[in-house]
């Protein structure tokens, strides 16, 4: 979790990636893999990862990301859901770590 009076440095996966990852794969941002993130960038801050049309069709998992954001020391996490995939119903579920989840750029103002 994060300390009441701690500033985190937001750190989206993108910008985490290692140097051994494909960067032409669209869905690095998913944070599915902790093993594409460098750790030292990721920890102690909170994790942005973008919730895609993968996570509708089971592809990938809030539950993996969770791990992933956990694996990496994240104090927290932060899911950017796409614009593609608006309209979608996101049922609510418990997190082991802080976090939430913006359903539009609208929602974020």
């Amino acid at each position: 979790g994060t300390d009441k009076d701690a500033l985190c440095t937001l750190v989206s996966a993108v910008h985490a990636l290692n140097k051994t990852v494909d960067s032409t794969d669209l869905y690095l941002g998913e944070c599915q893999d902790p093993s594409q993130l460098i750790q030292e960038l990721v920890q102690g801050n909170i994790l942005i990862c973008m919730y895609t049309v993968r996570f509708v069709l089971g592809l990938s998992s809030i539950k993996q990301a969770l791990d992933t954001a956990e694996n990496l020391s994240a104090a927290g996490v932060v899911f950017l859901v796409d614009p593609f995939v608006t309209g979608f119903q996101l049922n609510p579920m418990p997190m082991k770590l802080p976090g939430l989840i913006i359903s539009s750029a609208d929602n974020s103002k």
